[in-house]
């Protein structure tokens, strides 16, 4: 994950983290009030994988993303 968030940084793209283990829900709601218009989510299974999901918060659809692609992805949606 850290990996992950030093490479968005380079990319110089905008980066809030939470390495939170508690419910999904939970943080789903933070990143709303916080007006958080997509989400990184990397669980053990995509860590394995070397994907990460990218979901937006107004629709809930989801992208999985290989990692290396996410910078690019991710100036695909502004």
């Amino acid at each position: 994950g850290l990996t992950v968030v030093d490479m968005l940084r380079t990319a110089n793209v905008p980066v809030l983290q939470s390495f939170d283990a508690s419910r999904l829900s939970l943080q789903l709601a933070a990143a709303a009030q916080l007006g958080v218009s997509h989400l990184l989510i990397m669980g053990q299974r995509e860590a394995l994988d070397g994907t990460i999901i990218v979901r937006s918060t107004r629709n809930s659809s989801q992208n999985i993303i290989r990692v290396q692609e996410v910078p690019k992805f991710l100036r695909t949606l502004r």
